[in-house]
């Protein structure tokens, strides 16, 4: 990069161009499809910003690019996500995001009803349901939540902290060592 200098004057960069920067039609692919599933499956705030970013790549795409995007096999459904499910995703993230407690009413697996208060880690989605990973404050443990269960939902100005031995990644860690060896057991036999 030509760069000029002159006392007194300051620095010039001169005759230089940065090239645009240019997808492949895969990496469009890739991007488009998790910006549409981000608009559809989170909450309005990040649907917003998807949107914004899709808006910014279709702008500067060659028009060449511009009609093959538009064939992309790829579509994503929001059905099943409404309005409650979409308040429920904005107030998780934020407390993720500013790692403050919350407090919630949900049904378990058996459709009991229990209140927890808990330490929101991540947000995982399975392929068919959103989960909360979560360290509960009355199980002293990891718990996963399932979102479609959640029945209210109360951000709290309690903050917490985490540690090598509470945080997404070790969770990740413990599931991952859980089913290496389960997988590990059922090739030995």
């Amino acid at each position: 990069m030509p760069v000029e200098g002159e006392a007194g004057t300051g620095y010039l960069i001169t005759d230089y161009d940065l090239p645009p920067m240019m997808f492949t039609l895969e990496e469009l692919q890739a991007l488009l499809l998790g910006s549409k599933m981000v608009s559809a499956w989170t909450d309005p705030q990040l649907a917003a910003n998807a949107q914004t970013a899709m808006t910014k790549i279709n702008a500067v795409l060659p028009n060449k690019l511009k009609q093959r995007v538009a064939e992309l096999p790829y579509l994503v459904s929001a059905f099943h996500h409404d309005k409650s499910h979409q308040t429920t995703t904005l107030i998780l993230r934020k407390a993720i995001t500013n790692k403050t407690c919350i407090e919630f009413h949900y049904l378990d697996v058996n459709q009991r009803p229990t209140q927890r208060i808990v330490d929101p880690l991540g947000l995982v989605y399975w392929g068919a349901k959103w989960t909360l990973i979560a360290y509960c404050q009355l199980r002293s443990d990891y718990r996963e939540f399932r979102l479609d269960r959640i029945q209210s939902i109360i951000p709290l100005a309690k903050v917490f902290d985490t540690n090598s031995q509470k945080s997404l990644a070790h969770y990740m860690e413990l599931v991952k060592a859980k089913y290496q060896t389960h997988s590990d057991g059922l090739a030995h036999n």
